[in-house]
């Protein structure tokens, strides 16, 4: 009764069905013009919402959904929206974030960087740190690199030493070869870890 009716809320979308339309459009068009021309920012961001909060889902125990931000409005780039239970007919908010999405391109570090860590944390802090967001935000970072070029525990120590004005850091990062296998780490105010799997969603 509860998973339909929120299958059914107007405003908010499956992230399982984000991803399965970004995969069918990586099919279509070709995975490397999806994944850096800017035509299709969008429909990146809306696939990072829906890895997200997938993983979200893994790690609460609850049920993620995506509310759209206003196309008017600059900021934020999605809502993360997570449901209690039923009361009256209603479904009753559990949690709401406000989040926002930075990518990190591909050709950003390579294995031979020196301090790579530090490369990717002046990126964010160039591209998003230094903005003035409100303290509920969440920041959600898309790393096009592999996860084995650089250390997780070193970039997380860069934002903690730093105290940005975000809620938390998140960055979703492939963990394969073949990137059918994700990792949503937690890297601010703590470390936490996930892994989100392509097929599972596909299977699901």
């Amino acid at each position: 009764m509860f998973e339909t009716v929120l299958l059914n809320l107007k405003g908010y979308e499956n992230p399982k069905k984000l991803v399965r339309e970004f995969l069918s459009l990586v099919h279509n068009k070709g995975r490397e013009a999806v994944l850096r021309q800017g035509r299709f920012k969008l429909d990146r961001e809306k696939w990072v919402a829906g890895m997200t909060c997938v993983g979200m889902t893994k790690l609460t125990g609850r049920p993620w959904f995506i509310k759209s931000a206003d196309p008017k409005d600059q900021t934020p780039d999605f809502r993360a929206t997570s449901f209690d239970k039923i009361e009256n007919g209603k479904c009753l908010i559990w949690c709401e974030v406000e989040c926002e999405i930075v990518e990190c391109p591909k050709n950003l570090i390579s294995h031979n960087s020196i301090n790579p860590e530090y490369i990717v944390f002046e990126h964010i802090e160039k591209a998003k740190l230094w903005k003035a967001y409100p303290q509920n935000f969440v920041l959600i970072i898309y790393s096009r690199f592999a996860c084995d070029q650089f250390s997780l525990e070193k970039l997380s120590q860069l934002f903690c030493d730093y105290k940005p004005k975000f809620m938390e850091i998140w960055n979703l990062i492939s963990i394969s070869p073949t990137e059918d296998i994700y990792l949503l780490a937690k890297l601010f105010p703590d470390r936490l870890d996930v892994e989100v799997n392509y097929l599972d969603i596909l299977n699901s």
